[in-house]
């Protein structure tokens, strides 16, 4: 397993639901950053004034992991991304008591599973203690020149808001048809129940005449 791969398996990880022991990003990116450092792996959650973002740093070799801690932005000399961070390498290559306060860590084995050592995502009411005051300046630079990028950004916008538009009247058409199907199998089921009565009046009127006759 090389660097890209790993770092290919967080991008997923950041982006599977919480239900599933993910981070529930609602955007995630590799290899990007700003201000000197380079995230491996970049996930935002979108939720409110409450939306926070995930780096997750890919380390398949002891000597990266150990080079890590000498970076400004580890050390304490610069904020860094990433309101909450986690280091990801191959299993049993980093050990849980070898990674910094504040980190999580993501073990992944031969067959490319993730399994969620411990952070953020499963410290319950201890959450706090894996926060980050991160680089909100470096994360708007990082993000904006991801959109610049795009010659018009804004007329993707425009349209996607008319996708958006057009998807609502489907649904509500949709909508509309499969009310229109239920009330009519509904009248369907009261017509035969309807012909069931009346076929059980018809035999025993007929059951009541043969009597009579005989």
């Amino acid at each position: 397993m090389d660097h890209d791969q790993l770092s290919g398996i967080a991008k997923r990880w950041l982006s599977r639901p919480k239900s599933k022991n993910g981070a529930g990003c609602n955007l995630a990116l590799v290899e990007v950053g700003a201000y000197g450092e380079i995230a491996d792996a970049f996930g935002y959650r979108l939720n409110g004034m409450d939306g926070y973002s995930v780096v997750v740093e890919a380390k398949v070799t002891r000597s990266d992991f150990l080079a890590d801690k000498k970076k400004p932005h580890r050390s304490g000399l610069k904020k860094g991304l990433g309101n909450y961070r986690y280091f990801i390498c191959p299993e049993q290559l980093i050990q849980p008591d070898e990674v910094p306060d504040g980190w999580g860590l993501l073990w992944v084995n031969k067959r490319g599973f993730v399994r969620h050592k411990f952070g953020f995502i499963s410290a319950g009411t201890e959450i706090s203690s894996f926060y980050h005051e991160c680089s909100q300046e470096g994360e708007r630079s990082m993000m904006a020149h991801l959109l610049s990028r795009f010659d018009d950004i804004d007329e993707i916008n425009q349209q996607h808001r008319q996708l958006y538009r057009t998807i609502q009247r489907l649904e509500s058409k949709v909508k509309t048809v499969n009310d229109f199907k239920l009330a009519k199998f509904a009248r369907i089921n009261e017509l035969e129940a309807e012909v069931l009565r009346l076929e059980t009046l018809l035999k025993q009127k007929e059951a009541d005449d043969a009597s009579q006759s005989s």
